[in-house]
């Protein structure tokens, strides 16, 4: 057992194909396969959404990034608050939908022959494989990386490949910027509200010449403001592809929508990268939109391999300086390591931010830093 890395297959049925998740088992994994890196979180949700009839806690966060919201008293007596901050579901650039000859890819359809999900505390990725067969027979091989830079903090990064393993055609891939976004609510959950809410609203939205996406928001009364980007760069079969062969994203009733499609032959792998970044006005300042130009343009230039490099460096110094084990236990060694790699993930690397109770893996708590956190870190 490598103890660095966490994997989790998914469970079959009778006649050997994958079954879907039940809705905890969804859950879970969101929370347990999320990815940050103290400043922004990403919960590890499906790129091309939940099966119907199931809830998904589709979340993006900013470490220290909030809204006022009222605070209901039993009475108004003096000295008790009327109001508190809560932690914010930010701009949602998760949402990556495919087809392949005009069959949607989800797991709930066609049948689903094998399902991995992996996280490697070494590189510093979360790795998701899908071997798929559609309902008319056509098999592709998925696999799909997320990345939340410890070297780059600003950049989030999804790397999905496809393979076509017995037939040539066509995949197309929609890649989604989602502004309309609102915070998750349970009644019968005690740490997050008990109601929907949205709490961040358009201020301007922006297409550059060169594929790239900005979507700057803004809160109706913290008054902060967050500038999300993305862009994309295409690979075949390894070999970056100059002639991009999409057009530039389309502005939709929630934010931007980029169509991305390419013929495939049997065999090839067609890869594309997506690059997100974030900056926000509570650990920022000046133009957002700029500052968020200049990390996308960054990112976007240096080859995906140099993006791993530069996490996996990060991590090979942080652990030869932490590491822990017990022997002859390799599994509690396992959880040892996660422990530890989930505190990495969830401390703010910044003066504006501490480590919130659930980290930056979900919205439990709102995201508050307490008075006690050294007892949630232990």
């Amino acid at each position: 057992m490598d103890s660095y890395v966490y994997t989790v297959q998914a469970r079959r049925k009778e006649d050997g194909t994958v079954a879907l998740p039940t809705q905890a088992e969804l859950l879970l994994r969101e929370t347990v396969f999320h990815n940050a890196n103290g400043y922004l979180g990403v919960r590890n949700c499906n790129e091309e959404g939940a099966p119907e009839g199931f809830t998904s806690i589709r979340g993006t966060y900013i470490n220290g990034f909030y809204e006022l919201i009222d605070m209901k008293q039993a009475e108004k007596l003096c000295g008790l608050t009327e109001d508190k901050q809560t932690m914010l579901n930010v701009t949602d650039l998760q949402s990556m939908r495919l087809k392949i000859d005009n069959e949607v890819f989800s797991v709930a359809s066609g049948q689903v022959l094998e399902s991995t999900r992996t996280l490697d505390m070494k590189k510093g990725v979360c790795e998701r494989l899908v071997k798929w067969r559609s309902p008319s027979g056509r098999e592709i091989l998925i696999r799909i990386r997320r990345m939340a830079s410890f070297a780059r903090l600003s950049l989030f990064m999804i790397d999905y490949e496809v393979t076509a393993l017995n037939f040539s055609g066509n995949v197309v891939f929609e890649s989604g910027m989602n502004t309309v976004v609102s915070n998750f609510s349970d009644p019968d959950d005690p740490r997050v509200a008990g109601e929907s809410s949205r709490y961040l609203f358009d201020k301007e939205l922006t297409l550059g010449g060169d594929g790239t996406a900005f979507a700057v928001s803004k809160t109706g009364r913290s008054g902060l403001e967050i500038c999300a980007a993305m862009s994309h760069r295409l690979f075949m079969d390894g070999k970056r592809l100059e002639d991009r062969r999409y057009k530039k994203p389309d502005r939709t009733r929630t934010g931007f929508l980029e169509t991305i499609s390419h013929g495939i032959e049997k065999g090839e792998t067609f890869r594309v990268v997506k690059y997100c970044i974030y900056k926000d006005s509570a650990h920022h300042f000046g133009d957002l939109a700029g500052l968020a130009r200049a990390d996308l343009t960054a990112a976007v230039n240096a080859e995906p391999e140099v993006l791993y490099g530069e996490q996996e460096a990060y991590l090979k110094e942080f652990w030869s300086s932490t590491e822990l084990s017990i022997e002859g236990d390799d599994e509690l060694t396992l959880a040892l390591h996660y422990n530890q790699y989930q505190l990495l993930q969830s401390v703010g690397k910044d003066d504006h931010s501490n480590i919130a109770a659930k980290g930056l893996s979900g919205e439990g708590y709102e995201g508050h830093f307490f008075w006690d956190t050294e007892m949630y870190l232990q």
